[in-house]
């Protein structure tokens, strides 16, 4: 051993005086020449003395940490062994597999009493960002007692409460080094993900993602960075899982404390996958009391359906909801429940052209809805700036009624023009109709009449103009007398003329 020492001694001797900077670049050297290539050892070896050459360097091909340590402590015994780590951001620093891994912790352990410094590894982006992410991945999966992350400053506080769920996928958290309870660790993968290193650090998460996938998203939820994107990726992955699991209101009750917007990202992906999530996580908000702030938050799009939903089940008022959303944000909400319910529409047309198809459970609930919506915007379309929008709404409400005729025989929902039209609205249009059947009016006038309120610019008038249109087009006549079926005619006619 002592002629080890020696050689050893010799070596560094080249590199006199020695202080951190170089100690950390001689480690490194070091490092990379853990492989079975012998020829890679002479190489960076040569490449690191330069001109100060060893009569034989193909000696050195074998590196004892204790030796190196030992030696090193000899001709420097003042050096700061944390403040190596901390420089082992240079260039050309890499860690080519695990035994390069295992020879550097041996090499600390050896000069230092102390815990490995993880700000060296997890306090900052390296230069070297391709070394930083050499040395994290084999950090992560070492056994504790090789490296462990037990000592950081900031660690997941609620581990306990989840303990049992970490463990039901197999993962003894007593046991492990406590990488994924490390919040700097993540900070620091998220930051490096967003910095060109996306694919590295995503195949580090694979093992976590895959055995304890709630503890990664609890973590990942207290870090914020400039886009959040690794942290959007992991509740993307996780909140499907979550909403399998019957006891999930305890994590999202948390989640949603810590960062809101992490677990309504993960929803809206979950939903978008697969729309029966939706039906899982309002349980669970109505078992947590948060149903309203998240329908407050939530996107249009899925806070229309969740709404939808909700209703169907008695916890909102779905009028109310609507008139108040409406309210605040006009056109733009306006526009999301037409698209809703053309949506709707189109897959009620798709049960009942299709025999084999049956009706989708929340479908046919979104299909329960529709006349209170139809109803909620039709009250509120003085707020709407947009004709565009006016003309998609009248033209949905004879859609629908259309698809409410074909549903009648089955029991769905029914949707009549009283469910759309104010009753004074719907008591004037029927005035109408009764004066021209009674014989009070032509049907030439009638029809000058109709011209009139199709174009007032008066709101009432036009309401009623449009709700005497969709009666002509979906009243049942079969019932009528031979007259009144040859004056509907008549007026059905004159009506397209203009």
């Amino acid at each position: 051993m002592q002629d080890n020492i020696s050689q050893c001694q010799e070596f560094l001797s080249l590199f006199l005086p020695l202080d951190e900077v170089t100690i950390a670049r001689i480690v490194g050297v070091i490092v990379r020449t853990q492989t079975d290539d012998k020829s890679v050892h002479s190489k960076l070896l040569a490449d690191l003395c330069g001109n100060n050459t060893l009569e034989d360097l193909s000696q050195m091909t074998e590196w004892d940490a204790d030796t190196f340590t030992y030696a090193t402590k000899q001709l420097a015994p003042e050096l700061n062994w944390a403040t190596i780590m901390e420089n082992l951001d240079h260039e050309g620093f890499y860690i080519p597999n695990e035994a390069a891994f295992y020879f550097l912790m041996s090499v600390y352990k050896h000069a230092s009493q102390g815990h490995f410094p993880l700000r060296a590894i997890c306090g900052s982006i390296w230069k070297n960002a391709e070394g930083q992410i050499s040395l994290l991945k084999y950090a992560v999966s070492a056994p504790p007692e090789v490296f462990t992350f037990a000592h950081s400053g900031r660690q997941l506080s609620v581990l306990q409460a989840y303990v049992d769920v970490v463990n039901d996928h197999k993962v003894q958290i007593e046991h492990a080094n406590h990488a994924w309870l490390c919040l700097d660790l993540l900070e620091v993968l998220c930051q490096l993900a967003e910095r060109d290193h996306a694919s590295s650090v995503r195949s580090i998460l694979e093992h976590p993602l895959k055995y304890c996938p709630e503890v990664l998203l609890l973590g990942m939820a207290h870090i914020n960075t400039a886009s959040n994107h690794l942290q959007q990726e992991v509740s993307s992955a996780v909140i499907p899982i979550l909403l399998q699991n019957a006891d999930a209101s305890g994590m999202i009750v948390h989640l949603w404390h810590v960062n809101p917007n992490i677990l309504l990202r993960g929803l809206v992906d979950a939903m978008s996958t697969d729309p029966e999530n939706m039906s899982r996580f309002l349980a669970a908000c109505q078992e947590i009391k948060i149903l309203s702030p998240i329908l407050d938050m939530i996107p249009y799009p899925f806070g229309v359906r969740l709404a939808a939903l909700a209703s169907c089940k008695g916890l909102i008022d779905l009028e109310k909801w609507l008139s108040s959303n409406l309210n605040a944000y006009k056109d733009a909400f306006y526009e999301e429940c037409i698209k809703f319910l053309k949506e709707v529409h189109l897959a009620a047309q798709v049960v009942t052209s299709n025999h084999f198809c049956s009706p989708n459970a929340l479908r046919t609930i979104y299909l329960e809805t529709s006349s209170t919506f139809l109803k909620v915007l039709q009250s509120h379309s003085g707020l709407v700036s947009s004709p565009h929008l006016s003309v998609e709404m009248d033209k949905l409400h004879v859609t629908y009624m259309g698809t409410n005729s074909r549903f009648k025989s089955s029991g769905s929902a029914d949707l009549s023009s009283s469910d759309y039209y104010s009753e004074d609205i719907e008591a004037e249009a029927n005035l109408y109709f009764h004066q021209l059947f009674s014989g009070q009016v032509t049907n030439d006038t009638m029809i000058r009449m109709l011209a009139h309120l199709k174009a007032s610019t008066e709101k009432r008038e036009q309401a009623i103009f449009r709700c005497m249109i969709v009666k002509l087009l979906t009243e049942s006549f079969a019932k009528y007398p031979v007259r009144q079926l040859q004056m509907s005619a008549v007026l059905f006619g004159q009506t397209f003329r203009y």
